[in-house]
């Protein structure tokens, strides 16, 4: 993602529910990162719901607690399917 763009935590209830772990990538050095793994069937590794599987990103400067503009993607576990959803 671009500089600009970040995934914001309180927003982002699946970050919760997969363990985050960290490595070194060759361009930017030791970073922690959370990996989303979708199964053979296209279900998510992650136990969680569809209302817990949602992860929003929004501009670095915007308000973490109500950014003005974001844009929330919604995993369904089951099928792996993307739901967009901006204001």
């Amino acid at each position: 993602m671009p500089a600009s763009i970040i995934i914001n935590p309180q927003l982002s209830d699946l970050l919760s529910k997969i363990p985050s772990a960290s490595a070194t990538f060759p361009s930017v050095g030791q970073r922690s990162y959370v990996g989303l793994r979708y199964r053979p069937n296209g279900r998510l590794e992650a136990q969680t719901t569809l209302a817990e599987a949602c992860i929003t990103v929004q501009l670095r400067h915007a308000s973490r607690t109500q950014p003005t503009n974001y844009y929330t993607l919604q995993i369904n576990p089951l099928t792996g399917q993307i739901v967009t959803y901006r204001p």
